[in-house]
């Protein structure tokens, strides 16, 4: 949410954006826009550019709140796996989880990507400050403070964290 204009990112039917608080939506899928997929797991925006993780067709990028994509997925890229499951972008760095790839990072806003495979394949969501990088997965929460140079992982024999299991994060 940004105001009055709320983003829903749906499974099956893509990504629908109210400018109005909710009383009225425009949807964007395969059908009537250049989106990847109609099974949207995650959504970031920032002004007029919005970030759609899809589930099967890569990570698409809008820079006209949502009239034309740019999709990048593992034909067209280096990312990681085209099942993104979520996405947060700050400035030109794109952070994306993937469902069996690992991390994706790119710093030239979508054009390039590192991915961090080594972590754990499956990432839930992510979410970055400034250097900072988090992520969760399904046995591990990682931390990089470099960019994603190096990881610390937590889980619930090297910390005191209640169980393994990940699905999401959130850091202020």
């Amino acid at each position: 949410v940004d105001g009055n204009t709320i983003y829903a990112a749906t499974w099956g039917g893509g990504l629908s954006i109210s400018e109005d608080g909710g009383q009225s939506w425009t949807t964007y899928n395969t059908e009537n826009s250049d989106l990847a997929h109609d099974e949207v797991l995650g959504v970031y925006a920032d002004g007029n550019t919005i970030y759609a993780a899809t589930f099967g067709g890569g990570l698409s990028i809008s820079e006209d709140g949502g009239q034309s994509w740019t999709t990048y997925n593992t034909s067209n890229s280096e990312l990681g796996h085209d099942k993104v499951k979520d996405v947060y972008a700050d400035g030109n760095t794109v952070v994306a989880g993937t469902h069996g790839g690992g991390l994706s990072i790119s710093e030239d806003g979508g054009q390039s990507w590192t991915t961090y495979d080594t972590l754990w394949p499956w990432i839930h969501r992510v979410y970055a400050a400034g250097n900072t990088i988090y992520a969760a997965s399904h046995h591990e929460l990682f931390i990089s403070e470099d960019g994603g140079q190096s990881w610390t992982s937590y889980n619930s024999e090297n910390s005191d964290l209640a169980h393994d299991d990940f699905y999401a994060i959130y850091a202020d």
